[in-house]
């Protein structure tokens, strides 16, 4: 039981880290920063370049904002598996094994876009260290929803033998 209060601590520690990192990249892009950005190293290393390139929008959206959106949806998906409280407001059919379906559902499709932006940043040769924390964030994420979800099945089966 401990291992699992961990592990949910994490998801929601790391959902609003991304959605911090999320939230200063966006910011990058709307230029509402006004001093260099911190991620800014060099002409390669640059958080900026790539915010302000033709690459930081997909299908018409932000990435950054669309990694707002998602970060924001996972934290408060988190909240729901974290606070007690909160399992008060969903439906009684809503259970936690419904809650993590949907986050690692959630967290695949976010894996999958960071391996795509991933091979955007190698194609044009500009690193993003913001967007590097975001698929670290989204790894950690993925791995430890992952071990929750495993771990919460083993005790629904271990329900069901009994």
């Amino acid at each position: 039981m401990q291992k699992e209060k961990i592990l949910r601590f994490i998801l929601l520690i790391f959902s609003l880290v991304g959605l911090l990192t999320s939230l200063y990249l966006y910011s990058l892009h709307t230029s509402l920063q006004s001093s260099p950005a911190i991620c800014d190293i060099n002409s390669k290393f640059s958080c900026s370049n790539l915010a302000q390139s033709g690459y930081s929008s997909f299908l018409g959206f932000e990435i950054a904002a669309i990694g707002a959106l998602g970060y924001g949806f996972l934290l408060l998906l988190s909240l729901f598996l974290v606070v007690q409280s909160f399992q008060n407001l969903l439906p009684k059919k809503v259970t936690e094994h419904h809650l993590l379906q949907v986050y690692l559902f959630c967290i695949i499709i976010a894996v999958l876009f960071t391996f795509y932006l991933i091979a955007i940043e190698i194609m044009i040769q500009i690193f993003c260290i913001g967007c590097m924390v975001s698929w670290i964030t989204t790894l950690i994420l993925c791995l430890t929803s992952w071990c929750l979800y495993h771990n919460h099945n083993e005790k629904i089966e271990y329900k069901f033998e009994r």
